[in-house]
């Protein structure tokens, strides 16, 4: 169509025709422009996409956190932290890019936003014995995977990705921040974290790939209740096949 063609092209002199075009647009026309609009890649382009974040739509939602990742929207890192929360898994897996795109402007208000949220032990739902059954239970694996927590650690772990080569001062520094969040939570006693709390914890200190933090997952799953968190250690541990990245 025009309009996506006008975002392969990165059309720049388009931006304010298809920003005008957007606040008037039905709701089933407004993914395909807001798609352009990320593609275009203007950062001014933003505050016309962020309400777009809480739209009826699902495609809307989702092709909002995926333009304004897109754009490194600074200003859309805590919208996006309240998409994390969206009850449609395909629009927390697009705030959780769209963050991981973001990058540094995003570790502070995730580790904030993981601070606050209150874990297993606060709430009678998640009860110790439940928290061991979430990751088998098929009732319940559906609300671990929508707890905040859990949703913050796995989009900590993938801004950590790009960090393990990190040499810049602020890199290094915010490498050093999630690493301690992580250790920081497999130090919490197991009735105060859920088991896929542990295994993302576990999963993004190995792949740091120091002695260090292998060291201390080694050490701390080593009495670890859960059996999948126990697997996931004996994975971890497997010399890896060939092409893998781990």
């Amino acid at each position: 169509t025009v309009i996506g063609l006008l975002g392969d092209l990165k059309r720049s002199d388009a931006r304010a025709d298809l920003e005008a075009l957007l606040a008037a647009a039905e709701p089933r026309e407004a993914p395909r422009i807001i798609h352009a609009l990320g593609r275009i890649g203007e950062l001014e382009a933003a505050p016309a996409l962020r309400p777009f974040l809480r739209a009826e739509s699902e495609r809307s939602r989702i092709a909002a956190a995926v333009a304004l990742g897109a754009l490194r929207d600074s200003s859309a890192v805590e919208p996006l932290l309240v998409a994390l929360t969206d009850p449609q898994l395909t629009v927390r897996g697009a705030a959780a890019g769209a963050l991981a795109k973001i990058g540094h402007p995003a570790v502070e208000p995730l580790l904030a936003a993981l601070a606050r949220a209150p874990g297993p032990a606060s709430s009678p739902a998640s009860a110790p014995a439940a928290s061991r059954a979430t990751d088998r239970d098929g009732q319940t694996r559906g609300a671990v995977a929508r707890s905040p927590r859990v949703l913050y650690l796995q989009t900590l772990a993938r801004l950590a990705r790009p960090l393990r080569a990190a040499e810049k001062p602020a890199e290094l520094a915010d490498r050093a921040r999630i690493r301690r969040a992580f250790m920081a939570l497999l130090d919490s006693p197991p009735e105060a974290t859920l088991a896929a709390e542990r295994a993302v914890a576990a999963r993004a200190l190995w792949s740091f790939g120091d002695p260090r933090s292998r060291d201390f997952v080694r050490l701390h799953l080593v009495d670890e209740a859960d059996p999948l968190v126990r697997h996931l250690l004996a994975t971890l541990e497997a010399p890896p096949v060939v092409g893998d990245t781990q």
